[in-house]
């Protein structure tokens, strides 16, 4: 897998900014993950590990979409905390 790491450090300085953008890219993955082995598992007639899967899928799914409601607004406090001067690192 790719690392992420380089490519957010240049974006900004911002601990948690940083963390959740990684956090979404890495549930992103997680989600192709899981869905892959749902059809591998329906392919192979395996239903108790596509049930396993789809139970998985809907929990990566919520934080993917919690992050996705969130990020906007830590971005804006991350932008509201620098330009008063607060330091926006951990």
């Amino acid at each position: 897998m790719p690392s992420f790491g380089p490519l957010f450090n240049a974006t900004t300085e911002d601990e948690i900014t940083k963390g959740s953008l990684m956090t979404l890219s890495f549930e992103s993955f997680e989600i192709a993950s899981y869905e892959s082995l749902q059809a591998m598992a329906k392919a192979l007639d395996l239903p108790q590990v596509a049930r396993m899967a789809e139970q998985n899928l809907e929990e990566e799914r919520a934080m993917a979409s919690w992050l996705d409601d969130n990020l906007p607004l830590i971005a804006k406090e991350y932008v509201q905390l620098a330009l008063t001067g607060h330091s926006t690192k951990r």
